[in-house]
C-alpha cells in the first residue's frame, strides 16, 4: 500500500511538472510574439528618431546660416551709423576748410595784386631817380635799398604763380571731399553733379535697406506668381525683409527648427523606452528558455 500511494505521488508530482513545462512554453511562445512586435516598433521609432534629427540637423544649418548674417546686418547697420557720424564731422570741418581756402585765396589775390602795383610803383621811382643824373642819388644808400626791395618783389611776384596754383589745387581738393562727403540732393531727390550724396548718402540708403527692405509694392515686395517662367527675364526677385528678425523665412525657419528639437528629443525618449521594454522581454525570453531546458534536462534523467 505505500508503494502504491508513493507511486501515485510521484505520478502527481510529474503531471504538475509536465502542466508546469506546458505553461513555461506558451509564455514563451507569447513572450517571444510580443518581442517580436517590440522588436518592430523600436525599428520604427529608431527610423522616426533618425529622420527627425536629419532634419533638425538641416534646419540648424539653415538657422545658423540665417542667423548669422543677421547678426552681420546689425553689425553692419552699427557700423554705417558710426561712419555716418564721422562722415558728418568731415563734412563740417570740410565746410569751414572750403570756407577757410576761400578767404585765404581772396586774401593772396589781393595781396598779389598789391605787390604788382608796389613792383610797377617801385621800378617807376628806380627809374626816376636814375634820369634825374645825380651822381650821389644814383650810388646813395636810397638807390640801393630801393633796388634790394625791387628785386624781392620780383622774386615774390615770381613764385605767386606757384602759390596759387597750390591754393586753386587746396580749393579743388576741398571742394571735391565735401561735395563726395555731402548728402546735398536737388529739390527732385537727385544727385547734384557727380560727385554729390556720394557718401552720407550710400550710407542713408544701406541703412535704410537694412532696417526697412523693399518698399509696398515694388516688384520684390509684391511679387505675383508669373505664369510662364521663361518670360519673366529675370524680373521677379526674391528680396528678404530687413532686419532678417521681420522676414517670414527667418521665423518660419526659427519655429521650425525648434519644433524639430522637441520632435527629435520626444521620439529619443519614445525610442530608448522601447530599448528598455525590449531588453525585459529578452531577459525574459532567456529565462523561460533556460527554465524550459533546465525542466527537459531533468525529465529526461
Amino acid at each position: 500500500m505505500a508503494r502504491k500511494a508513493q507511486n501515485n505521488q510521484g505520478g502527481q508530482r510529474e503531471g504538475q511538472g509536465q502542466s508546469c513545462l506546458e505553461e513555461w512554453k506558451k509564455d514563451l511562445e507569447k513572450v517571444q510574439n510580443r518581442l517580436s512586435i517590440k522588436t518592430a516598433e523600436a525599428s520604427l521609432a529608431y527610423l522616426a528618431m533618425s529622420n527627425s534629427a536629419t532634419w533638425e540637423g538641416k534646419l540648424k544649418t539653415y538657422w545658423e546660416n540665417v542667423d548669422k548674417t543677421n547678426k552681420l546686418i546689425l553689425e553692419v547697420t552699427a557700423e554705417l551709423t558710426v561712419y555716418k557720424g564721422q562722415s558728418s564731422t568731415v563734412q563740417t570741418n570740410t565746410a569751414h576748410v572750403v570756407n577757410a581756402v576761400d578767404v585765404l585765396f581772396c586774401y593772396l589775390r589781393g595781396f598779389f595784386r598789391c605787390t604788382d602795383r608796389l613792383s610797377t610803383n617801385l621800378s617807376t621811382l628806380i627809374n626816376q631817380i636814375k634820369c634825374l643824373n645825380e651822381p650821389n642819388l644814383g650810388s646813395s644808400i636810397i638807390l640801393k635799398c630801393l633796388s634790394d626791395l625791387s628785386d624781392k618783389l620780383n622774386a615774390a611776384i615770381a613764385a605767386q604763380q606757384e602759390i596759387l596754383k597750390l591754393i586753386v589745387e587746396i580749393l579743388k581738393q576741398a571742394r571735391v571731399l565735401s561735395s563726395t562727403v555731402c548728402a546735398s540732393q536737388d529739390e527732385d531727390g537727385s544727385c547734384e553733379g557727380d560727385e554729390g550724396c556720394s557718401f552720407i548718402s550710400l550710407i542713408d540708403a544701406l541703412a535704410v535697406r537694412f532696417n526697412h527692405g523693399p518698399e509696398e509694392g515694388s516688384p520684390s515686395s509684391d511679387m505675383p506668381e508669373c505664369p510662364d517662367e521663361s518670360s519673366c527675364n529675370g524680373a521677379y526677385t526674391i528680396e528678404p525683409k530687413m532686419p532678417l528678425e521681420q522676414d517670414d523665412y527667418y521665423n518660419n525657419t526659427k519655429s521650425q527648427y525648434e519644433k524639430a528639437q522637441e520632435e527629435t528629443a520626444e521620439l529619443r525618449k519614445d525610442y530608448y523606452l522601447l530599448l528598455e521594454e525590449q531588453k525585459k522581454l529578452v531577459d525574459c525570453k532567456k529565462s523561460l528558455s533556460d527554465a524550459i531546458d533546465a525542466a527537459e534536462s531533468a525529465k529526461s534523467c
